[in-house]
């Protein structure tokens, strides 16, 4: 992008780590106002995540 036209278009999904889903689907659901539509279960690396869509993208907890 150096020196280019070079533009940023879309913004698929932005991945935000967290210590508690729970926590955190807290947070955005009552003070953002956003809807977590989705936690998975993840084997490797052993950890759950979370899906709040905005707009054309998501974000991952």
């Amino acid at each position: 992008m150096r020196g280019g036209n070079d533009v940023i278009k879309k913004v698929a999904h932005i991945g935000i780590p967290v210590k508690s889903i729970e926590e955190a689907r807290n947070f955005y659901e009552e003070v953002l106002g956003l809807k977590v539509t989705g936690i998975k279960e993840l084997k490797e690396p052993k950890a759950k995540t979370a899906f709040t869509p905005i707009g054309d993208s998501k974000i991952n907890l």
